[in-house]
């Protein structure tokens, strides 16, 4: 029972190791990269170039609408109801 015991315990100590040598190496792979997508240049550069800001108001162009009379609901109906034979 002790060897099962210690078998189990070395069997998890070396998933355990390739595991972090996994995120080990995961992580090597993506520190070289130190510019942004598309070459748009080091985000860290305080000398860098960026677009300006400008303010949209988010209401601009809000046209409120009314709620439409009531009608008869059976011709309502008739209205939207496909014609037969057509």
């Amino acid at each position: 029972m002790r060897k099962k015991v210690q078998a189990m315990n070395s069997f998890y100590a070396v998933a355990r190791m390739g595991a972090a040598l996994s995120c080990m190496a995961l992580l090597a792979a993506c520190a070289g990269q130190t510019r942004t997508a598309y070459g748009l240049g080091d985000p860290a550069d305080p000398q860098a170039r960026v677009p300006r800001t400008a303010y949209r108001n988010v209401t601009a162009g809000y046209q409120p609408i009314r709620p439409a009379a009531a009608g008869d609901w059976r011709e309502m109906n008739r209205r939207v109801t496909p014609q037969q034979g057509r």
